[in-house]
């Protein structure tokens, strides 16, 4: 038996991305995407109760386990069973406080086989992507990944003959070097044959047998559950006599590969678009600016951007993005001025001019290439207001002066904490 995290949303992105890998570097990659807390181990009816109550006295202060993920990387097995790829996990406070009183708590219920699942141990944090027995497998993989960081046969040859060591170049980040931040909703446990046996929904604290563990329906209420108590869904802010100024890229609305790719924690496109407009509805209000940086909607059954934009509040200037053909109005690039800071707006920030040397609010990135986009990045001094990245609500300009956004170095998300200068 195992314990494990399984995701309920971002699950299919990893997927994705695991099948697409295999298929490069023609390995046998796993099916299912789960990180595992504690196991393998045995027990009765009578274990599985105690372990069901330990879990819902331990989880009960959790809304949700976040975790990084953070790069791809390899090592040998510690089973010996030859060598594996794995998406590097970087544990919350909360997950590693919750893993370790778990390990406490099942000491007298079931104790694992595995030694790494003591309370004093500190496991490899990891979602499995590859066992191979032949270490080159596992690097042909890598080598996909990264090629540049790869010597080449002729560096090889000059390093062997002169006797020196290979320095190994770094490589950027990049979309299949994974960097997001996701949190797990619901702790598993499988049998020996490894079906679910039940799980607790940390949204909605319920333990859940199997049949409902896999409804579409629970499932639906479990996200909502979460963007209630994460912030995903807006509450509607009072009303000022000044008008406020907004920022927002890439709602991509009526795009339902879009919930893949990015992540998104939403069922389908229709949830998506209702929970989108009424962000932006209950917090912008007719009289505010809102400069909206481009993709308003993607996909067969989109509607065009005017659609959407009948639909939403506020004083509205459009920079256009690259899924924006069907919108007839709109701008490229526009140069604001806010408390005293220009800022250049524009869809993709590869697009601002070379000339200018300021800031760049852009879109157009979302939370795939996170490295490299993040939501503050002080040293390119750009600002990615992709919808993922803020909260999927419209951002107040002078939330972000309040943020004195100068001095960050880097700010992954809206709610991230800053690193400064």
């Amino acid at each position: 038996m195992l314990i494990e995290l399984r995701l309920i949303y971002g699950k299919m992105k990893l997927k994705n991305l695991v099948k697409r890998l295999g298929v490069t570097a023609n390995l046998r990659t796993v099916k299912v995407m789960h990180l595992t807390l504690y196991g393998d181990f045995h027990t009765d009816r009578n274990g599985v109760i105690r372990i069901s109550n330990l879990i819902r006295k331990l989880a009960a202060k959790y809304d949700r386990l976040p975790f990084l993920i953070d790069g791809i990387r390899m090592k040998s097995h510690p089973d010996g069973r030859g060598h594996f790829a794995y998406f590097n996990v970087v544990p919350s406070k909360d997950l590693a406080e919750f893993r370790k009183q778990l390990s406490i708590g099942m000491q007298p219920i079931a104790r694992s086989i595995k030694p790494w699942d003591s309370p004093i141990s500190e496991p490899l944090w990891h979602i499995s992507i590859s066992l191979h027995k032949h270490h080159s497998s596992i690097s042909k993989l890598m080598h996909s990944l990264h090629p540049a960081n790869s010597p080449s046969l002729m560096d090889k040859f000059f390093a062997f003959i002169s006797g020196k060591k290979l320095i190994q170049v770094e490589h950027e980040r990049n979309r299949d070097d994974l960097y997001l931040p996701l949190d797990a909703l619901r702790i598993t446990l499988l049998g020996d044959n490894r079906r679910i046996v039940f799980e607790y929904d940390l949204p909605t604290k319920q333990i859940l047998p199997r049949n409902l563990a896999l409804n579409r329906q629970i499932g639906k209420k479990s996200l909502s559950a979460y963007r209630s108590r994460a912030g995903l869904e807006a509450m509607p802010l009072l009303p000022t006599n000044l008008p406020r100024t907004f920022v927002i890229s890439d709602l991509h609305l009526s795009h339902d590969n879009i919930i893949i790719y990015c992540a998104r924690p939403f069922i389908d496109s229709q949830e998506m678009n209702s929970v989108l407009i009424d962000n932006w509805n209950r917090i912008v209000q007719p009289k505010d600016k809102v400069y909206f940086l481009g993709d308003m909607a993607f996909g067969r059954g989109s509607n065009a951007p005017e659609h959407y934009l009948s639909k939403l509040n506020g004083d509205i200037t459009f920079i256009k993005g690259n899924h924006d053909s069907r919108f007839g109005g709109g701008e490229l690039k526009k140069v604001i001025e806010y408390c005293g800071k220009k800022l250049m707006l524009v869809h993709d920030s590869k697009d601002a001019p070379s000339e200018w040397k300021g800031w760049i609010i852009h879109g157009h990135n979302h939370n795939n290439e996170l490295w490299n986009f993040p939501f503050i990045n002080g040293v390119k001094r750009t600002i990615n207001v992709s919808a993922e990245l803020i909260k999927y609500q419209p951002l107040d300009l002078d939330k972000l002066i309040a943020l004195d956004f100068e001095t960050i170095k880097r700010m992954d998300t809206v709610d991230s904490v800053p690193v400064r200068f």
